[in-house]
């Protein structure tokens, strides 16, 4: 059980990477981050996405933006 103090709720977007040096499973991630926003799982990449896979990275922050344009706009 997560401690209620540990929970952020403040939105939430996340991306996981195949080769990235950490990983949690969904549930964990959606208990401490009950306003997760968007979560995306890819096939490449690791842990510097910027570098590694630009192209995903610059993907999903696009889709981020148009699904939420009340935080951005």
């Amino acid at each position: 059980q997560f401690s209620q103090k540990l929970r952020v709720t403040k939105p939430y977007a996340t991306a996981r990477y195949p080769y990235d040096v950490t990983t949690c499973p969904e549930a964990w991630i959606r208990a401490q981050h009950p306003k997760m926003l968007y979560r995306r799982v890819h096939q490449r990449g690791g842990h510097f996405p910027g570098y590694e896979t630009p192209d995903l990275l610059a993907t999903d922050l696009r889709e981020l933006a148009a699904s939420q344009k009340t935080l951005f706009y």
